[in-house]
This record gives structure tokens, sequence and C-alpha cells, in this order.
């Protein structure tokens, strides 16, 4: 199976080590989206790990399991597993940048 190979490996590092660190990838910060604990705290790398291993490794399954099983909950299986979520992040302009045009 290609899900464990070298490249889930590496992609499993990636998520593990950023959403472990900060909670957000590249695409959770473009999106404004990051993962915590169900209170709203910082999960850490442990929890990340349990948290990654069903995106990089078993994402169909992980996917359908957590949506059939836990109808309107919008949870993964490994978010279940590991008490995590996705939460919305409140996003601020940078500090020091001019905009060109002008907000309506």
């Amino acid at each position: 199976m290609e899900g464990f190979g070298v490249s889930g490996l590496l992609i499993f590092t990636y998520w593990t080590l950023f959403e472990g660190y900060n909670g957000q990838s590249v695409g959770k910060m473009a999106l404004s989206v990051k993962v915590t604990d169900r209170k709203g705290g910082k999960i850490g790398f442990g929890v990340a790990a349990l948290e990654s291993f069903g995106k990089a490794f078993l994402l169909p399954l992980d996917c359908l399991i957590g949506w059939l099983a836990m109808p309107n909950s919008k949870l993964r299986l490994f978010n279940r597993i590991s008490n995590t979520i996705v939460i919305k992040t409140k996003y601020e302009d940078p500090e020091g940048v001019r905009y060109v045009k002008e907000k309506e």
C-alpha cells in the first residue's frame, strides 16, 4: 500500500511537526483554521502524531468511519480518538502592511 511509503511518512512528519508546534500546517494557515484540543488549547506533538496518523495513512477510512459513525459531528475518526477539533482562527492584517486598494 502506497500510503505507508516514504511519501506517507514525510507527510505524517510534516503534519505532526507543524500541528504539534502551532496547531497549523501551511494549508490550515491559508484557510485560517487550526487543530486544538476540545477546550481550544494547544495539542502538542504526541497528540498531533495521533491525529495526523489517520490523515497520512488512512484518510478515506478515517473520514468515512468518522462521518458515518458520528453523524453531525464533522469529525474524522482520528480527531475523535485524539480528542482534537479544527477551529476557525481570527485573521489579522500583518503589521506594517499598506494596501494599495482600500477596503470597501
